[in-house]
């Protein structure tokens, strides 16, 4: 614990051995964000996908956008989360923010997928 930070990597190693993990009673958010993971409803080659910079200019609140996969791979339909093709890490400030945004990068994706 420093300054109402939490480590939840050693406060669920503490939890996991039956410890008390060491959670501050006030966390002060800095900034809010929030994360959407990109994937396919079909399996097949990646045809089209939009890329960091365009993705930017539709959806300015993103600070992070990773894909793992690049035009032509082989893709598996998003069944769970080994299947993802990336995501995006963005600022938000509420529910209602997050779900606009949520909805700009679904419209600005441009994700085609062939057989």
């Amino acid at each position: 614990e420093r300054g109402g930070e939490v480590d939840l990597i050693a406060a669920t190693a503490r939890f996991a051995v039956g410890e008390s993990p060491a959670v501050p009673r006030e966390i002060t958010v800095v900034r809010g964000c929030g994360s959407w993971i990109l994937g396919s409803a079909q399996s097949g080659r990646l045809a089209r996908i939009s890329s960091g910079d365009a993705m930017g200019r539709v959806v300015p609140e993103i600070f992070d956008y990773t894909l793992y996969h690049g035009i032509g791979d082989r893709i598996d339909a998003m069944a769970h989360s080994a299947n993802s093709l990336g995501w995006a890490l963005f600022d938000c400030v509420s529910d209602a923010h997050y779900r606009d945004i949520v909805a700009r990068i679904q419209q600005a994706l441009d994700l085609r997928v062939v057989a």
